[in-house]
């Protein structure tokens, strides 16, 4: 036993130590590769744009030139003018995306860019937990009083971490998550209502599932039964018209 031990050390020792060997130099070579990717692009990007690479708005005004020449290249090829003229919409495109993006000051780029899409990836990890526990609580089998102790949980939770992050927090991210304290006020209120109101869909799906399969079925034996020319088939066959018309469904219409 001491000996395969003693074995398996000496073979893949060495083989794991050229894989460590061979990731590194991969990992060195692709650091290579950006930081001279980096030190072509920036320059040519930062002339084009009118900012130094110190610039801390220099990479959202990258990101947004990038955005630009896309949409307006799809635009662009889209119309019957540039269709077949591939060098000419590229030219366009990428002359119209600098114009845009080297003439925004910081002042327009934070308030009319980066703060939308700021307040947009707040909103979105501050509600997108809300609904996901909101769902949670309302299709699972709890009763009245599991839900408000769950939201009574769910928004002490809530109050401690912000109120420990409220001083860092800017005044529209601490709008939202007043807003969303709110919310879960309002849920907890009308917690009943909404509740009941979850329940009446899921019967509402359940009925109509059931009645597309019993509809679904007298179908199925009209088409079956609809060249016979005997009285128990025609007496039949009225017999399924008046179901699929309780039902809300012409069946003599369909075939």
């Amino acid at each position: 036993m001491l000996l395969c031990f003693v074995m398996v050390v000496f073979v893949f020792l060495p083989l794991a130590s050229a894989q460590g060997a061979i990731g590194q130099q991969v990992s060195e070579a692709i650091t290579s590769a950006i930081g001279a990717g980096k030190s072509v692009a920036n320059p040519i990007l930062s002339a084009l744009m009118g900012t130094t690479e110190s610039d801390e708005f220099f990479f959202a005004k990258v990101l947004l030139l990038i955005l630009l020449f896309v949409i307006i290249s799809v635009v662009l090829n889209n119309i019957q003018l540039f269709k077949y003229r591939k060098g000419v919409a590229f030219t366009v495109s990428i002359v119209i995306s600098i114009l845009a993006v080297r003439f925004i000051q910081e002042n327009q780029l934070t308030k009319g860019i980066l703060l939308p899409y700021g307040t947009l990836g707040v909103a979105l990890t501050t509600i997108l937990p809300f609904l996901i526990f909101f769902y949670f609580v309302h299709v699972t089998n709890m009763g009245g009083g599991g839900r408000r102790i769950a939201w009574i949980f769910f928004a002490i939770t809530f109050i401690i971490l912000w109120s420990y992050k409220y001083s860092e927090l800017g005044p529209i991210t601490n709008q939202i998550y007043l807003w969303t304290l709110i919310a879960i006020g309002v849920v907890f209120i009308f917690d009943k209502n909404i509740h009941y109101y979850f329940k009446t869909h899921e019967m509402s799906i359940f009925y109509r599932n059931a009645r597309d399969r019993h509809l679904a079925a007298l179908q199925a034996e009209y088409l079956n039964i609809i060249n016979l020319d005997t009285p128990e088939a025609e007496r039949r066959r009225k017999q399924i018209e008046e179901q699929a018309r309780r039902l809300g469904h012409d069946i003599s219409r369909t075939f």
